[in-house]
């Protein structure tokens, strides 16, 4: 009973793999995920597409930096889905501030 139990936690693991992968990367789209996952995940393809798509880049950014935005700004979750102005960019941005012409 108990082996049976923890190889369905085991599969279950495994199917829901691309939305652990982007919860864990607080990617954007990670409800997205979770539903294309669940519904579409049992054609094989569907699950491949939620992999690859919970491995992308959100918004030209990966997880990782965006977090670091986030995090050195004071926010935890993005509210707005436009960038910041050059104003509130964190300090260790700085080097990447463009800088007036010659």
């Amino acid at each position: 009973m108990l082996k049976t139990f923890l190889t369905a936690i085991l599969l279950a693991a495994v199917y829901l793999l691309p939305w652990i992968i982007a919860a864990g990367r607080d990617h954007d789209r990670r409800s997205a995920i979770f539903w294309l996952d669940v519904l579409l995940g049992w054609t094989v393809l569907g699950w491949i597409a939620a992999l690859v798509w919970s491995l992308r880049h959100t918004e030209g950014r990966t997880a990782i930096e965006d977090r670091r935005l986030r995090r050195a700004s004071g926010r935890s979750r993005r509210t707005d889905r436009r960038p910041a102005p050059l104003e509130e960019f964190p300090a260790f941005l700085e080097d990447a501030r463009p800088r007036p012409g010659p």
